[in-house]
């Protein structure tokens, strides 16, 4: 028998990180020419207690990538408060991110010794087709979400800080913009990093081979969060990766097929301008080409370097403003459509005067005409994106062909199981309504990053045969000869732009079956049943997560995933000092000629009954006594450790002797004046613990 002795555990005081949050945003109204009628101050918000949860399970850049307004009355709004959960009357949702460079994206700046990354989205929603008086907004993660992150009201009392309510004419549109300041800790500005201090303000002990020296020292090295593109898609910094988001756990996928919040970007059709060449931004903060010659003009206007984006594409030639892709294109199919799956998504298909909560979820209907159901998680997170019966209804609503179809026979994939919007003949319909990702209307509409199981590259078309009677796949293509049947002043928009010409199944060079591809939506092979997010946009930590794709297993894709590198902790015999933080973090390799070990982070479980302004999350690993160790049974392996870190878990190794990520790409870092020996006696643990602060000045 062998007799097991148990092994000492000795632990590191829980490494704090404290950070406080503020919030801002203003509204603009723009005129259909896609000038400003007016544009409000900056206005500040109030992070909901719902919000503030949020944190323990996505980045900070993806709280806020929805914003939904809302038309109560204005005498009767009322007020937010840090309990409320959702709008009390939502109207819509925004259709769009105004791209580009001061619109979407990030910045690294400083207030005194502090360090603040600060993130901002615009966002855009569809021009009115009457008047609207917007008196609340709110910001999340997703469509589906059932919580706000922040929730802001506009009903004119300015000395309680809260502006007057937008008033809409037909034709205008909405414009927030909304921005979220994050301080950093521990941050180091000038000096070789901070005197590291416990929970009592005083220096921690640490029971690791002797207490802790005044000369320890610690600060962030990486920045390690996650920011914003100029196009309004969530992306890391850094290559710290996601290190120091105290959501983030020793991976290296975060998409939603792991039960995390997937990521949002404009359709495919809303295509962004880059400028060639440097310009000057004007004071509405559009780009003008060139300078007048005055020196004070080109002072007043920084220049933007060739190749950034600016914003929507923008017309040329004759076009009109409502001829490109945006909140003004005058598609009116295409819009139409936009404004239905708005409104469905935050609003339960009222539209046709029912409140029943449609099947927008991965859980499955009765039937392909049967897809009401009860329980489901939300609109678009999870499982598909749109259903059989959001189609059922838009064909409702404006008297569409819509109909359920079927391949040739049952040997073909999607046998009995497509929906689609057709003419007679089985062809693709002349006015261009064919929902899909990929072409026709949904290209204009917002779309998860990470799609799964619909979309052209993800469905298996070789397998695939659709019936289309007779052959005649040239029916939907347009012409830009006024003269022509086919005349579209959307030719080019069509046929060069998105390359939505549907050509003939027998045609060359483009024999690819797009005009039937375009034409079907797969309906019942959706993400597995079970997939069931009760927050509507990402897994806690008591919700299993399903790997497997359609119920077909044959017919299984995945979800596309979020290659992201999550939170590691590692040790280090490195002895260089924490370095300054500059002005947008330090890359500094403690791997390099060094003995380091990497071991990914957990999270404890959040405590969800926490209030008051603040959250906190600890984040933890074990280094047992097989692993980590300077000393064998007696005898010196190598130095012993003198840095301990959180750095970004390693993506090209699982072995833990070549992890050197988190070692490399450090995004924290905890310099030990004593080095510290570890033997295979003892069982290390070590420890952080996050803590966030909302800016109890919010309104």
């Amino acid at each position: 028998m062998i007799k097991y002795e148990p092994k000492k555990v000795v632990e590191i005081p829980e490494i704090e990180f404290n950070r406080s949050v503020q919030g801002q945003y203003k509204t603009s109204v723009i005129n259909p020419d896609g000038s400003a009628e007016r544009e409000g101050d900056w206005n500040k918000n109030l992070i909901l207690d719902c919000g503030l949860d949020k944190i323990a399970y996505m980045p900070w850049a993806q709280v806020f990538q929805f914003c939904v307004a809302g038309d109560q009355l204005s005498g009767s709004v009322t007020p937010a408060t840090i309990s409320d959960t959702e709008l009390e009357k939502p109207a819509m949702m925004n259709s769009f991110y105004l791209p580009g460079s001061g619109n979407c994206g990030y910045n690294v700046y400083s207030s005194g010794d502090s360090r603040y990354l600060q993130l901002f989205r615009t966002f855009d929603f569809l021009a009115q087709k009457q008047n609207a008086t917007i008196t609340e907004l709110g910001f999340k993660e997703t469509p589906g979400a059932k919580k706000l992150f922040s929730r802001v009201v506009l009903d004119g009392n300015t000395a309680a800080g809260r502006p007057d309510p937008e008033v809409l004419r037909p034709g205008q549109f909405l414009r927030v913009k909304y921005e979220l300041n994050v301080q950093l800790d521990p941050v180091a500005p000038s000096t070789t990093g901070l005197i590291p201090t416990g929970s009592d303000g005083n220096l921690p002990t640490i029971s690791w081979s002797g207490t802790a020296a005044s000369g320890d020292r610690h600060g962030l090295q990486h920045i390690g969060m996650v920011g914003i593109d100029h196009s309004g898609i969530a992306t890391p910094v850094d290559d710290g990766g996601a290190c120091n988001e105290p959501f983030a756990v020793g991976a290296v996928d975060f998409g939603p097929g792991f039960g995390y919040v997937n990521r949002w970007q404009n359709g495919e059709g809303v295509p962004n301008e880059f400028n060639t060449a440097y310009v000057y931004s004007g004071e509405s903060g559009n780009a003008v080409d060139g300078w007048s010659g005055d020196l004070s003009y080109a002072l007043k206007y920084p220049a933007v370097p060739s190749g950034v984006c600016i914003g929507y594409k923008q017309p040329t030639g004759t076009e009109r403003l409502s001829d490109r892709p945006g909140p003004l294109l005058t598609l009116v199919d295409h819009q139409d459509f936009n404004r239905f799956i708005n409104h469905e998504a935050i609003t339960s298909s009222t539209f046709l005067g029912t409140d029943i909560h449609k099947n927008m979820s991965g859980i499955a209907g009765n039937g392909t005409t049967s897809n009401l159901v009860s329980g489901a998680s939300g609109y678009w997170p999870w499982g598909d994106y749109l259903r059989y019966q959001q189609l059922q209804d838009f064909d409702t609503v404006y008297s569409l062909p819509g109909q359920q179809k079927t391949s040739y026979s049952s040997n073909f994939y999607g046998h009995s199981q497509l929906f689609n919007f057709s003419n007679n003949s089985l062809t693709y319909a002349t006015v261009f309504k064919t929902p899909f990702f990929t072409q026709g209307p949904l290209t204009f509409v917002m779309r998860p990053v990470a799609r799964y199981g619909i979309d052209n590259s993800m469905i298996n078309w070789s397998a695939f045969g659709p019936y289309v009677g007779s052959d005649a796949g040239t029916s939907a293509d347009t012409s830009s000869d006024i003269t022509n049947m086919k005349y579209s002043p959307h030719h080019n928009l069509y046929a060069v732009e998105l390359n939505a010409e549907y050509v003939s199944n027998n045609s060359s060079p483009n024999s690819n079956d797009i005009n039937e591809r375009a034409q079907y939506f797969n309906v019942t092979h959706f993400y597995a049943p079970n997939q069931n997010s009760n927050a509507g946009s990402y897994l806690t930590m008591d919700e299993s997560v399903t790997t497997r794709g359609f119920d077909d297993a044959s017919s299984s894709v995945f979800w596309g995933p979020w290659d992201m590198r999550g939170a590691s902790c590692f040790l280090s015999t490195n002895t260089g000092t924490v370095q300054p933080f500059g002005s947008t973090g330090v890359a500094f390799d403690r791997s390099a000629g060094e003995d380091f070990y990497e071991l990914p982070l957990r999270k404890a479980e959040y405590n969800a009954a926490q209030s008051g302004d603040s959250r906190t999350l600890t984040k933890f690993c074990f280094y047992d006594n097989a692993v980590g160790n300077t000393v064998e049974n007696g005898q010196t392996v190598h130095s012993a450790w003198s840095t301990i870190g959180v750095g970004a878990t390693t993506d090209w190794s699982i072995n833990p002797v070549t992890m050197s990520g988190a070692a490399r790409d450090n995004g924290y870092v905890y310099r030990l004046e004593t080095p510290r020996e570890k033997d295979n006696d003892h069982i290390l643990k070590v420890s952080f613990k996050y803590t966030w602060t909302r800016n109890t000045g919010q309104l």
